[in-house]
């Protein structure tokens, strides 16, 4: 049960981010799923980065408090008295006296949802344009009691987009092609299966050569490539930092959008170079002694696990080590 004054909290922040909303029209991307939401966020930051000025989500921003934060492009004021009525000065300026060429012109925010009722609450206000639902899973599912419970609460996003918008959806995951017999508006889907619009094929893993401490010849992996297809066109992408399927799905997801807003493969496959997914998400860290960590480290879900066991299982290596924590929130699950 929330307190009052954090009800209220959310009140003035909503009402003050619908304001602005209303006043300089950005057009929203919304990204929700049960894994690979941040990442696919990122990805599609980069692409559209590159051709128009965007904001993203920071941190946790992806509730009730961040989400209004990161449309006003202010902080948190945390537990500080002062520092809230800072925000809400600022919130005041950025409504009625900031001008249109300083705000984004696209704001792309992933939407969390812990509970029941939280991406209602969330797409009512931000009424996004384009809606990327990446997969169903059980992470929350103490609170949803079931998978068909999660895959409705994110499925209200691709269901009720501004119209003439797009809903963007992973093929490869059943509960989320399903999705898109109830949209209205216009849908893409992206996965590996051909079937797909936008989809990967010929993955590989790029190996550089190196030493060990004994003169011997080994090899270190140096990132993942693949190619990018779409309506008869076909792009090699590759990743240098990151690892396995999940960044893949990230991209093409962020292709899809790309795609949406009127950009080519070409200038996406070229906006991705530099992409990196966030911390804690399949990235290449080299470690001491000839050794390479693969860090998953964010919090896990069973997909997300899965998922980064694959990745060990494909890569070359003398010797492979899993580190494997704990998983929360699963209720029955468990």
């Amino acid at each position: 049960m929330k307190s009052k004054k954090k009800v209220l909290l959310e009140k003035i922040l909503k009402y003050f981010a619908t304001k602005a909303l209303r006043k300089y029209k950005p057009r929203i991307v919304g990204v929700t799923g049960s894994v690979g939401k941040t990442s696919t966020k990122e990805a599609i930051f980069s692409v559209l980065s590159a051709k128009f000025r965007v904001r993203k989500n920071e941190k946790n921003y992806n509730n009730e408090i961040g989400l209004p934060l990161t449309v006003l492009g202010i902080e948190s004021g945390g537990k500080s008295f002062l520092k809230w009525v800072a925000v809400f000065l600022r919130a005041i300026g950025v409504v009625f006296f900031s001008c249109r060429k300083k705000f984004p012109e696209i704001l792309v925010l992933e939407l969390g949802a812990d509970r029941p009722g939280d991406i209602k609450y969330l797409v009512n206000f931000l009424e996004p344009e384009v809606g990327v639902v990446t997969a169903v899973g059980i992470s929350h599912l103490e609170f949803f009691q079931s998978k068909k419970n999660i895959a409705r609460e994110k499925s209200f996003l691709a269901r009720n987009l501004k119209k003439g918008g797009l809903a963007v959806l992973n093929f490869d995951d059943e509960e989320v092609r399903a999705m898109g017999e109830d949209v209205k508006s216009n849908k893409i889907f992206f996965g590996f299966d051909d079937a797909a619009q936008v989809h990967a094929s010929d993955i590989f893993f790029g190996y550089g050569k190196s030493k060990d401490s004994f003169g011997g010849d080994i090899s270190e992996i140096k990132g993942i490539s693949f190619k990018l297809s779409y309506e008869g066109t076909t792009l090699p992408v590759r990743l240098i930092r990151s690892v396995g399927r999940p960044q893949i799905y990230a991209v093409l997801a962020a292709a899809a959008v790309g795609i949406h807003f009127d950009m080519n493969l070409l200038e996406i496959a070229d906006a991705l170079k530099d992409f990196q997914a966030p911390a804690g998400r399949l990235n290449l860290i080299e470690g001491i002694k000839n050794t390479v960590i693969i860090e998953d480290s964010y919090n896990s879900a069973p997909q997300s696990a899965i998922a980064a066991l694959e990745v060990l299982e494909k890569i070359q290596a003398r010797r492979k080590i899993a580190a494997l924590g704990d998983m929360l929130e699963l209720g029955e699950g468990t």
